[in-house]
């Protein structure tokens, strides 16, 4: 992804290619490169090859679009997300567990000096961070990662 600077917000952005119209939406495919040229060619350290073992370069999103828009299949597309919203929900994926384990662990110095139980409690509270982090995200990230579609000035 690469960051827009349009008016005052920082935009990520990736091209996508519309491969399905559907009535409420579109089904885009996004084709990432693994790695920088370099690495590409077999002169860099190696990163583009760790990135095609790890993952598959095409990802299919769904875009909800109002019904009367006119995109059509095979149109090029740029995906746009407000880099706050990113951020924030990197935050949210973060900040919970680290909250959770200082205060388990916090919670536990204050009722036993044991520090078993403190460890004992710190993880716990990872445990219990992990988990509202992931439910948290999974109801929102559907609602705040909605990328915005703009088309492309031509066709790649």
């Amino acid at each position: 992804m690469t960051f827009l600077a349009e008016s005052n917000t920082s935009m990520l952005s990736e091209c996508a290619e519309i491969i399905q119209l559907h009535e409420d939406g579109l089904t885009v495919r996004s084709r990432r490169p693994a790695a920088c040229a370099k690495c590409e060619r077999g002169e860099g350290c190696g990163g583009g090859l760790v990135g095609r073992l790890l993952r598959n370069p095409d990802q299919t999103l769904f875009v909800n679009t109002q019904p009367d828009s006119a995109w059509e299949k095979g149109q090029s597309v740029q995906l746009l997300i407000p880099a706050s919203t990113v951020l924030r929900l990197a935050a949210v994926a973060y900040g919970l567990p680290l909250l959770g384990v200082m205060l388990g662990a916090l919670i536990a110095s204050f009722v036993s000096e044991n520090n078993a139980l403190t460890i004992l409690s710190a993880v716990a509270g990872l445990v219990a961070g992990i988990v509202a982090a992931r439910l948290y995200l999974r109801h929102a990230s559907d609602r705040m990662l909605q990328p915005q579609l703009a088309p492309l000035p031509f066709n790649e």
